[in-house]
């Protein structure tokens, strides 16, 4: 098992630190949990790719572990490939 994360950020904006995030991946499963603010950058930071993604937690539904689920889905889409 591997847990890599991504960021441990607070709200409040630091250019140090991303917004919360973790990936897990165990086996073949994919796991984010959360998707705060620059997640999918320290995504490709850690040579994971959107589209790999099995499955995405949310902790809890505080603003700072919220900020990016739109670019993680964007970003799985858009770099998918067309059947």
């Amino acid at each position: 098992m591997d847990v890599i994360l991504l960021g441990t950020g607070s709200p409040i904006p630091d250019p140090r630190r991303a917004g919360p995030a973790t990936f897990v991946r165990a086996g073949d499963a994919t796991i984010l949990t959360d998707c705060g603010r620059g997640t999918v950058m320290r995504l490709a930071g850690a040579g994971v790719l959107p589209q790999t993604l099995n499955a995405v937690a949310i902790a809890h539904m505080r603003s700072d572990h919220i900020c990016d689920p739109n670019d993680v889905i964007t970003s799985h889409w858009v770099m998918s490939p067309i059947p």
